[in-house]
Order: C-alpha cells, then sequence, then structure tokens
C-alpha cells in the first residue's frame, strides 16, 4: 500500500487529520475533518486541541447557492502572508440556541454540507467561517484549505470539510518540535 492510500484508509477510520504546509516558513498545520458527518463531539474534541475559529471549505458556486458574499480584505498586500477569501460567518437558523456550543456548531457545518444548499438554514453572521476553495484543489492553488477539502473529497465524505489551525498553549502557531 503506498503512503498516499494509507493516509487515506487512517482518515476514513477515524475521520481526522493533521494537514502540516511544509511550503510556509513556519510550517502551519491544521487539523481536519469532514463536514458532512461531524458531530458534536468530534467537533468539541477539536476545539479543545484547536482553540482557533472553525472554518468550512465552500466552493465559490455553493457560495453563491448560499448567497455568501465575501468579507473584505482589510489586510495589506504582503505577498509573504497568505490570503484565503472568507465569506460572512454563519450560524444555523433553527435548532440551536446562541451558536457559540459546539452542537449549534455542528449542525451549522452539517448544513453547509448538505447536498443541496439551502440558503434559508443559515443565519448571519455567526460562528462558523465559510472559506472560498478552488474546484480543482491543491492542483490550482497550493493552501491548506484546498489540501482540506481535496482529503475530504477524495475519502468520499461529501463537499465540505472543517478545519482549524493548530496553537500552543500560549496562542501561538504550533512550531515543528511541539507538533511531533
Amino acid at each position: 500500500m503506498d503512503h498516499t492510500s494509507t493516509i487515506l484508509k487512517k482518515f476514513k477510520n477515524r475521520r481526522l487529520s493533521l494537514v502540516l504546509d511544509d511550503s510556509e516558513a513556519k510550517g502551519r498545520c491544521i487539523l481536519v475533518a469532514p463536514a458532512a458527518s461531524l458531530s458534536d463531539y468530534e467537533l468539541n474534541q477539536m476545539l479543545s486541541m484547536s482553540g482557533s475559529h472553525v472554518y468550512v471549505t465552500i466552493s465559490e458556486k455553493r457560495a453563491e447557492e448560499f448567497r455568501l458574499s465575501i468579507m473584505s480584505r482589510n489586510r495589506s498586500n504582503d505577498s509573504n502572508t497568505p490570503y484565503y477569501p472568507i465569506t460572512t460567518t454563519v450560524d444555523a437558523r433553527e435548532g440551536i440556541t446562541t451558536g457559540i456550543s459546539a452542537a449549534d456548531r455542528a449542525l451549522c457545518i452539517q448544513i453547509l454540507a448538505e447536498p443541496e444548499p439551502q440558503p434559508s438554514k443559515l443565519v448571519k453572521p455567526g460562528h462558523i467561517f465559510p472559506v472560498l476553495v478552488k474546484n480543482d484543489g491543491l492542483l490550482v492553488r497550493p493552501a491548506l484549505p484546498e489540501a482540506a477539502q481535496d482529503l475530504v473529497r477524495i475519502a468520499e465524505f461529501g463537499p465540505a470539510a472543517c478545519f482549524m489551525d493548530l496553537f500552543n498553549a500560549k496562542g501561538n502557531p504550533l512550531t515543528e518540535s511541539e507538533r511531533d
């Protein structure tokens, strides 16, 4: 079995994976899970390990179908800083309380991964950050959101991935030695 097949098999069984961007000097690392069937328990585990915002990958077409627009970009155009287009944040319209609990966020994530987008199921703003990804994934843009999307798609978990950045106890991105 080759390395890629082994990774996919483990991801299908565990439904959680670390993805490291070794092209960046700081080596950003994310935790990835399939969005379509993410449980509140699994999301809570991810939140406990991460301390990050909760991101969900979404194609431009699905963003249009959900009627989500890009948030404005107020950062400098520093070419060393990766830019990932993020849409307006969302929550589930029904079946939640404040939107912040793991159960509330898991429901919203599952809605974003439904086969047929239904914008009436979402409210804006919210606690989930949809990130636009390119349809052809890593072949078009070598970035962590595309890697998350490709991993979930190839593992046949549906049209969306949930991911979070990993931070250390001080709130900084994990260093290489901390990841080992």
